[in-house]
């Protein structure tokens, strides 16, 4: 199925200035689940409370697939917070060096926050003793730069990440904003996938070492109000730059084992398909463990199929996933 991309007008959001100030134990945090409440990575509650929680997460994979780094902005748990006065704020960083070396800085921790949108970006500025954090995204969506500035942790540099494909909620791409399309993935969970697929620059110094390499980029938000462990019971997530094709894809099961999932699929700029997919655990033959097979029919474009094998685990999550 061909997608027909519209061009819209950046201006539709008007411009926002929001600072971290965190809610009453007893109050409920509200949260924006359609497309026309606010911009696509802009805040998405009205206040943090001891369940409520957002992050801003980037990747870059090297084109030689030997070094990787992740960037997660966290605003909250979605574990759930033990009150309103300890609710986590941190950039965290980890990823892997080109000699195979795993690092993880898991918490720099930020006291003061600014988010800021223009268009349907956002910038922010986390900063914290004795370090700042930022990322700065324009209107459309077209680039984002990651800065990292915290020696104490022993790491500096930055990221720049130029998009390639564009941008889509959890069933509809960014351009269909005018309908007011629901965000959520789940009930009070909710999704967007700001850059699909990107041309990325990292030039990080780790513990004095400098980290550069070009690659391919990603960047997405998550937010909610109900903690992961009380309705997901199992979650794929995933994505991709083959050539000149970006994958993106995602399959929930709920603990009411309701399903729903999605891949999406851009050559360059040009969406194909947002369809429904299956995945499927490959077990026998060659492939090492956790390889999978995704698969999706749209109907009279034809069948994709796609085999998905790990190199190499950079940082485990968790068994909530």
């Amino acid at each position: 199925m061909l997608l027909v991309v519209s061009t819209y007008a950046a201006s539709v959001y008007p411009t926002t200035q929001w600072a971290f100030t965190e809610g009453k134990a007893n109050e409920p945090s509200t949260i924006l689940t359609y497309s026309l409440q606010s911009p696509l990575d802009g805040v998405k509650f009205d206040f943090i409370n001891e369940t409520s929680y957002q992050w801003w997460y980037f990747d870059v994979v090297s084109y030689d697939l030997l070094s990787s780094i992740t960037v997660t902005f966290n605003i909250g748990s979605n574990m759930g917070s033990s009150s309103a006065s300890e609710i986590p704020t941190y950039v965290s960083v980890d990823g892997k060096l080109p000699n195979g070396e795993l690092f993880s800085i898991s918490a720099i921790p930020a006291m003061n926050i600014t988010v800021n949108t223009v268009g349907q970006g956002s910038s922010s500025l986390w900063e914290g003793s004795g370090s700042s954090c930022s990322w700065n995204g324009t209107p459309d969506l077209s680039t984002y730069k990651v800065t990292i500035a915290a020696p104490e942790y022993g790491i500096q540099g930055s990221i720049i990440i130029n998009s390639v494909s564009p941008a889509e909620y959890p069933d509809y791409l960014a351009s269909q904003q005018f309908y007011n399309v629901s965000e959520l993935v789940a009930p009070n969970y909710g999704w967007a996938n700001v850059i699909p697929g990107a041309q990325a620059i990292v030039d990080i110094t780790i513990n004095n070492s400098q980290v550069a390499f070009q690659g391919s980029g990603y960047h997405d938000t998550d937010w909610g109000t109900i903690p992961l462990e009380d309705f997901l019971e199992i979650e794929y997530w995933g994505h991709a730059q083959v050539g000149d094709w970006t994958v993106v894809f995602w399959l929930t099961e709920l603990q009411s084992h309701d399903t729903s999932s999605q891949i999406y699929i851009a050559e360059g700029p040009t969406p194909l398909t947002l369809s429904d997919v299956t995945i499927t655990p490959i077990t026998e033959g060659d492939y090492p463990d956790g390889t999978i097979l995704l698969g999706t029919d749209t109907g009279y474009a034809g069948r994709y199929e796609f085999i998905l094998v790990p190199e190499s685990i950079t940082a485990s999550i968790g068994s909530e996933l």
